[in-house]
């Protein structure tokens, strides 16, 4: 079954590749991205998905508003799920790619961001490879 879901986030990453690249993205950023969400998600972890989401506050205020309607759409007032033996952060592969695919399309162009905007999302990059970096440790 974890193959089949990891064959799905693939998929979304290839699909949505050439949107993050037109907008000026780091395809390899994205790529890290996808895959992260699905190890830190699947952890059973709290405090190392509450680390990864933490990530999100180093975004500039229009990407951390982004995130929230994207998390807001995709997975409904409940909001995230937990990381435990019984449920996984992002819920479902599929809630996970309509997040996913939300937050890619809303996704301003790079070049459309401010100097300081796009050093926050530098600094969100450093978060994210620090506390996901794990997932190739584990």
């Amino acid at each position: 079954m974890m193959r089949l879901e990891i064959l799905a986030v693939a998929f979304t990453v290839l699909a949505l590749s050439s949107v993050t690249a037109f907008k000026g993205y780091s395809e390899d950023l994205v790529s890290f991205t996808i895959k992260a969400d699905t190890c830190v998600g699947n952890s059973g972890d709290q405090k190392f998905c509450d680390d990864f989401i933490s990530c999100v506050d180093k975004f500039p205020q229009k990407l951390q508003d982004i995130f929230h309607q994207c998390v807001k759409q995709a997975y409904g007032e409940e909001g995230l799920g937990k990381c435990n033996d019984k449920e996984t952060l992002f819920r479902s592969q599929k809630q996970l790619k309509e997040y996913v695919s939300c937050f890619l399309t809303k996704l301003p162009n790079k070049s459309d961001l401010s100097d300081s905007d796009q050093s926050k999302v530098d600094d969100f990059k450093k978060c994210e490879y620090k506390v996901a970096g794990k997932c190739n440790k584990q």
